[in-house]
C-alpha cells in the first residue's frame, strides 16, 4: 500500500474553530491509513457515496473514522460546498457562494462570516501586534460607511442593535451612530459626531453634549453608590474662571445628608445650600434652619418685595389698638455687626439702623423669632403696620386739637366782631355828639426844589391822624407815585421820582382819606 503524507498543521488550523453543533459525514472503507510511531493516522475514502469524498484524522490508537473513534475529517456535504468535523460534529462550513458559518451545523451560512452560538474574541497582543476588526460597506442604499448590526431573529421582544459609521454627507452631523430598537432598521439613540459633538437621543447635537428628551422626568442621572456625594462639576480656564460643583449629598457627608450644596472648587468653600427640607442658604456654612431663606449678608432688589396679603388668606382681622403708644415704647438704634467673632455669617460692615431684638421682643413679641441656635431674628416689614396705624392715632389727635382750637378761634373771631360792631356805634355816636371838626391844613415843603431823582418832603403830621400818605400827581391829574407815611408830629419824607419825566409834579398830603396839604415841586431829570 503506497503511504500518502499531509501537511497536518496547515489542516488543523481549520479545525481550532470547531464546536459541536451537528453529526459530520461517516468515512467508510476503502481507506487509505498511514501508521507510524508517534504518529497519527490519515484515512481517506469515498463516503456513503460518490458524490460526497471525505479526508479523515485520527490520533495514534484512536481507532477509525468507522468505529466512532474519532470522527475527525474535511469533507463534502453538498456540491461545491466544504465542512470540517470534530468528535464526529460539523464546525465549520463554507458555502457554494463563498459564505462562512461557524457553529452553523448543517445549515448553509446567510452572511459572509456567520457565527452562531458562542463568541468571537480577538485577543489583544502584547508583541506589537494587533487585534482589529475592520468593516466596510454601506449603512443603507443612500448613506456610504458602515454598519455593524446585532441582530435576534429567533426570540421576540429582544431589541436589535446597530453601530452606523456615516460618512456621506461630509458635515458635521457625519459620524458614528448607535441605533437601538425592535425593528430591522432600527431607532438613533446617541451619535458621536466628526466634530466631536455627542447627541443622545437628537441627530443634530450643537454642543460637545447635548440630550433631548420628551418624556417626563427624564435627563442626566449621576448615582453615588458610596455615602459621600453625587457630584456635578463644571470646570473652567482663563484668568478670573472658577470651577464649581453641585453635590447631592449621602449620610457619610461631613455637612449631612440629603442637600444640594453649590461648591466653588477654587476656593473650596461653599456658597448656597437647599437643605433636606427645601429650605435654602446663601453664604452660610450650616443649615438655614427654619427659615425657608436665609442669607448671611445683605440683599438687593431691583424690583418689589411681594409678601402674600390677600384678604381670602386671612381670619380675625382687626385694626391695631393703642399703636402710637407702642410706637412710644420703641428704641431705635444705630449700630455695628460684630464681623471678626461671627464671620460664618457674613455680616455687613458700617453702620446700621435698626433694633435690638431683645428690646423689641418686651414691646412686639410676634416680630421677634428665636432660630434654631438660640439668636434672635426681627420681622422688620412687621413694624410697618404698627407705625402706620400710629401716625393715623397721632393724626386724628392732632386733628382733634386743631379742631378745637379752630372752634376757639371763630368764637374769638365773633367776640371781636361784636366788640367793633359796639365801637363803631360807639364812635357813631360821639361823631353825633361832637362839634364838626374843621379841616386840617398841614403847611408842606420839600427840599431841594428844583431836585433830580429824589427831595424831602417836609410837615408835621397830627397825632389824631389814622392814616396818612403822600401822592404825587402831573399837571394833568395822572397818579404818578403815592407813600404811606406812618409818622406822626414833625416829619421829613423822602420821595423818589427817578423813574419820572422832567417836569413840575403836585405832592398831596391825604389824611384820612382827605387832602390836608399839597405843594408842586419840580423835576429837573435824572
Amino acid at each position: 500500500m503506497k503511504k500518502v503524507f499531509i501537511n497536518l498543521t496547515s489542516i488543523c488550523l481549520f479545525l481550532l474553530m470547531a464546536y459541536p453543533y451537528a453529526k459530520a459525514q461517516v468515512i467508510v472503507n476503502p481507506a487509505i491509513i498511514s501508521n507510524f510511531d508517534g504518529g497519527g493516522r490519515i484515512l481517506y475514502a469515498q463516503g456513503e457515496t460518490a458524490q460526497n469524498p471525505a479526508i479523515g484524522f485520527t490520533g495514534a490508537g484512536g481507532g477509525s473514522l468507522n468505529d466512532g473513534g474519532g470522527g475527525n475529517g474535511i469533507f463534502r456535504p453538498a456540491a461545491n460546498t466544504m465542512a470540517f468535523a470534530t468528535s464526529d460534529a460539523e464546525r465549520m462550513r463554507i458555502s457554494s457562494g463563498g459564505a462562512v458559518g461557524i457553529g452553523t451545523g448543517n445549515n448553509t451560512p446567510s452572511q459572509r462570516l456567520q457565527v452562531s452560538g458562542g463568541n468571537l474574541l480577538l485577543d489583544y497582543s502584547t508583541g506589537g501586534g494587533v487585534g482589529n476588526l475592520f468593516f466596510g460597506g454601506v449603512t443603507t442604499s443612500s448613506q456610504n460607511g458602515l454598519r455593524l448590526s446585532f441582530f435576534n431573529s429567533a426570540g421576540t421582544g429582544f431589541k436589535n442593535g446597530f453601530i452606523d459609521v456615516r460618512t456621506a454627507g461630509g458635515t458635521a452631523q457625519d459620524g458614528l451612530i448607535f441605533r437601538v430598537d425592535g425593528t430591522i432598521g432600527g431607532t438613533e439613540r446617541m451619535r458621536i459626531c466628526a466634530n466631536g459633538n455627542v447627541g443622545i437621543n437628537t441627530p443634530a447635537p450643537t454642543t460637545k453634549l447635548h440630550l433631548s428628551t420628551a418624556a417626563s422626568n427624564d435627563g442626566i442621572r449621576v448615582t453615588q453608590t458610596g455615602t459621600s456625594a453625587a457630584t456635578l462639576s463644571l470646570l473652567a480656564s482663563g484668568a478670573g474662571a472658577k470651577n464649581w460643583a453641585f453635590h447631592s449629598t449621602g449620610p457619610g457627608n461631613v455637612q449631612g445628608a440629603g442637600h444640594l450644596l453649590f461648591w466653588d472648587w477654587t476656593a473650596n468653600a461653599e456658597r448656597m445650600r437647599i437643605d433636606n427640607v427645601g429650605n435654602v442658604g446663601i453664604g452660610l456654612t450650616a443649615n438655614p434652619g427654619t427659615y425657608r431663606l436665609y442669607v448671611g449678608g445683605s440683599g438687593y432688589y431691583s424690583g418689589g418685595l411681594f409678601v402674600a396679603s390677600d384678604r381670602r388668606f386671612k381670619s380675625d382681622i382687626r385694626t391695631l389698638d393703642g399703636a402710637l403708644a407702642t410706637v412710644t415704647r420703641l428704641r431705635g438704634v444705630q449700630y455695628q455687626y460684630r464681623q471678626s467673632e461671627f464671620a460664618e455669617r457674613n455680616f455687613p460692615g458700617g453702620k446700621t439702623d435698626g433694633y435690638v431684638a431683645q428690646e423689641l421682643r418686651e414691646v412686639l413679641p410676634e416680630l421677634v423669632q428665636e432660630g434654631p441656635d438660640g439668636y434672635l431674628a426681627v420681622n422688620y416689614l412687621g413694624v410697618i403696620p404698627v407705625l402706620t396705624e400710629a401716625v393715623k392715632e397721632l393724626k386724628t389727635e392732632k386733628d382733634e386739637e386743631i379742631e378745637a382750637l379752630e372752634t376757639r378761634i371763630a368764637e374769638q373771631d365773633k367776640q371781636i366782631e361784636a366788640l367793633e360792631a359796639r365801637l363803631a356805634r360807639l364812635e357813631a355816636a360821639l361823631d353825633r355828639s361832637a362839634a364838626p371838626a374843621a379841616p386840617l391844613q398841614i403847611q408842606m415843603s420839600n427840599q431841594p426844589n428844583p431836585f433830580s431823582g429824589t427831595t424831602m418832603i417836609n410837615c408835621t403830621i397830627p397825632e389824631t391822624v389814622r392814616a396818612a400818605e403822600l401822592v404825587v400827581t402831573d399837571m394833568s391829574g395822572r397818579e404818578i407815585t403815592r407813600r404811606t407815611v406812618t409818622d406822626r408830629g414833625q416829619i421829613s419824607a423822602d420821595l423818589n421820582l427817578s423813574g419820572a419825566p422832567a417836569g413840575t409834579y403836585v405832592c398831596t398830603l391825604r389824611a384820612d382819606g382827605k387832602a390836608a396839604g399839597s405843594l408842586k415841586i419840580v423835576q429837573n431829570g435824572n
